[in-house]
């Protein structure tokens, strides 16, 4: 059942690629190859502007000792912008385990289940994410220069980052899925939300500028913010120099958060599985 429901998932996923969505028939060759042309150069032009924003953010920093800062603020922005950017296939996902006809039996199968229906929601989330933090893996390694620990550990925290932006993807998803079985206008409900996405994209892009050159006067106040509220981010900053224990207490953080938000949907979706089988009785 989890083979065949994650090949489904993941074959969903990427169906954009050669499926019109409006008409649901696959699209043709010249299309797909013209889509994939325009989203290739699209995301060559991502990771070259976030690779100058890296630059520009490393090279200041090593001159005050806070190399892992700008690194840092780079795996920051790939997670809440992915994770917010993926909560509409999370939400889609969820969505769907609403309406999947294959009804699990067992906690295990429901954990099972979880982790299908959300697999493509991961390897979306960690295929933007690497479009994001490739550049910022180039920056650190050109210009931090860690030893072979610091190599490997700065190779895997996109991963874990990745994972990170699914349990936000997933938490921003299941709080629009619980307000919008509140509503019974849910047209209205998906406009507002898209209004304040888009309204938020703008504001933070007209604001970047702003926002960078005050990173940078105040990098000192950044770095004591982080450590003081962000201190897993910390230590994967730390880690990504070589320090195998701060590597340990970030793997260990982001393995939690995962694991507790993982286990929130699976008492959800084993409450509304009870409901469901009671209803069918």
């Amino acid at each position: 059942m989890d083979r065949n429901i994650i090949k489904r998932e993941l074959k969903e996923s990427f169906s954009w690629m050669y499926r019109d969505k409006r008409t649901g028939k696959p699209r043709r060759l010249w299309k797909t190859i013209l889509l994939a042309a325009l989203y290739a150069a699209a995301f060559a032009w991502l990771m070259h502007t976030f690779y100058k924003m890296g630059c520009a953010l490393c090279v200041p920093m090593m001159a005050l000792d806070l190399e892992w800062l700008s690194f840092v603020l780079m795996g920051l922005l790939s997670m809440f912008v992915v994770g917010i950017t993926n909560a509409f296939h999370a939400y889609s996902s969820l969505c769907s385990l609403k309406e999947e006809t294959l009804l699990p039996d067992g906690p295990k199968a429901i954990g099972t289940m979880l982790w299908a229906k959300f697999s493509g929601t991961y390897i979306m989330g960690l295929f933007y994410s690497l479009v994001l933090m490739i550049p910022g893996v180039i920056v650190h390694l050109q210009y931090a220069k860690p030893n072979l620990i610091g190599f490997i550990f700065t190779l895997s925290i996109p991963v874990l980052l990745g994972l990170l932006s699914l349990a936000l993807s997933c938490l921003i998803a299941y709080i629009v899925f619980a307000v919008s079985n509140r509503i019974h206008n849910k047209n209205l409900l998906t406009a507002i939300l898209s209004i304040c996405f888009l309204a938020s994209y703008y504001i933070l892009y007209e604001k970047s500028q702003d926002i960078f050159d005050a990173v940078l006067e105040s990098a000192g106040g950044v770095a004591l913010w982080i450590k003081r509220l962000a201190y897993p981010f910390y230590q994967m900053g730390l880690g990504a120099q070589g320090n195998i224990l701060s590597m340990a207490v970030f793997c260990g953080t982001v393995f939690l958060i995962v694991a507790f938000e993982g286990f929130l949907l699976w008492t959800s979706y084993r409450r509304d599985l009870l409901k469901r089988k009671s209803q069918e009785n």
